[in-house]
């Protein structure tokens, strides 16, 4: 699926060369060229096209396209180890979230951060962040950001040593998507939970749910 993803994109920014593209065409194209590339592991091909993304939308002031580009790159750099770069990134997104006047995607933005800020072993400033970001992303219909947030959160609480903590955010995720007529999850969110009971002695309930993956 990457490979013909690349291939479209790589054909969309070949015929742009030729026929000029939209500005806002252009930079969604190279922001989501970018974060493909990042996923077939060419890091390097990746940020190249990313930062030509925040180019063109900053440029062209597309602030909603630009933030984006911007938390992708942020991402990029706090799994790279460039911590100030990162806190960068996601500061310059999150200004530009809250200036076009976009409560979800500046949810998403401090989710993304928080996020790499457990990778970074930040745990006190990512647990003050993904409580508020949890708390906005609730407004809006359960997805799946909503659903890494809180498999994050429960990452976090397993970190911190409360596993009982992490149990009561995994029922409670669970509660929020069944009152959504939604009780689906992911592997990733299952394997958090399943560490959690693992952590507060639940056995066989963690066998259970391991057996039912």
């Amino acid at each position: 699926a990457n490979a013909a993803a690349l291939a479209s994109f790589q054909a969309i920014v070949d015929e742009h060369a030729r026929t000029p593209l939209d500005p806002t065409t252009l930079s969604q194209t190279l922001h989501g060229f970018g974060v493909t590339l990042l996923e077939n592991g060419q890091s390097e091909a990746g940020k190249q096209r990313i930062d030509e993304a925040i180019d063109v939308a900053n440029r062209n002031r597309l602030p909603l396209i630009y933030a984006s580009a911007m938390r992708s790159r942020g991402i990029v750099n706090a799994m790279e180890g460039r911590d100030a770069d990162a806190d960068h990134d996601f500061a310059k997104a999150g200004i530009a979230m809250e200036l076009a006047g976009d409560t979800l995607g500046q949810a998403q933005n401090e989710a993304s951060l928080a996020g790499t800020l457990i990778v970074r072993h930040r745990y006190a400033e990512a647990s003050a962040l993904h409580d508020r970001a949890i708390a906005r992303l609730e407004r809006f219909p359960p997805g799946d950001f909503l659903l890494a947030a809180y498999g994050n959160q429960i990452y976090l609480q397993l970190a911190m040593l409360d596993p009982r903590a992490a149990l009561a955010t995994a029922q409670h995720a669970r509660d929020v998507f069944a009152r959504a007529g939604n009780a689906r999850t992911d592997r990733t969110f299952d394997l958090h939970e399943i560490r959690a009971l693992i952590a507060a002695g639940l056995y066989a309930r963690a066998e259970r749910q391991l057996a039912a993956m």
